[in-house]
């Protein structure tokens, strides 16, 4: 027999990156001057994108061991998708940045170099990753959302019907 594990794999990521986006959206380190997040931020980018990669495969296992099809699974996939590419190409900013130092010194061919710099720059510009925050933060929500409404239906949520609409989804 089969089960059904996706539930109990769903709640890493979302607390992990809420609190990662939340660290990276409110300027802590300006208020608090001598604060410094960035292990933090990097430990829950980090925690957080592998647990959505783990989430995604037991959702899909979940999908063929419940067979649902239907718009919201559909839109749930989507911003599940939309949120995985997101923390993904932070994820991607925040390792380059790590090894930055490492690439420098073991990296011969200048090319390659002057490539994987010019990425880094834009992964880690500092506004870029905000916007991309938020955007992620959205969306692992409205994947949240309709996860919800998949399992719950629109009456565990009071924002589960106005989101239905806003999408143009009836049940």
């Amino acid at each position: 027999m089969q089960y059904n594990i996706h539930p109990i794999f769903v709640h890493f990521p979302i607390a992990f990156l809420l609190l990662y986006s939340i660290l990276v959206i409110i300027p802590f380190e300006k208020i608090f001057s001598k604060l410094n997040l960035q292990i933090t931020k990097s430990t829950l980018l980090i925690l957080g994108t592998v647990s959505l990669f783990v989430s995604a495969a037991t959702g899909d296992q979940a999908q063929h061991l419940l067979r649902i099809r239907n718009e919201v699974m559909e839109m749930h996939e989507l911003f599940a998708q939309l949120t995985i590419f997101s923390y993904s190409l932070l994820l991607v900013g925040e390792l380059l940045k790590l090894s930055a130092d490492f690439i420098n010194r073991h990296l011969k061919i200048e090319f390659f170099k002057k490539i994987i710099f010019f990425i880094k720059n834009i992964l880690t510009n500092k506004f870029l990753v905000i916007i991309i925050a938020i955007f992620g933060l959205i969306a692992i929500s409205l994947t949240g959302m309709f996860g919800g409404i998949l399992v719950h239906g629109t009456t565990a949520d009071p924002l589960a019907p106005i989101i239905l609409d806003l999408f143009n989804i009836t049940l």
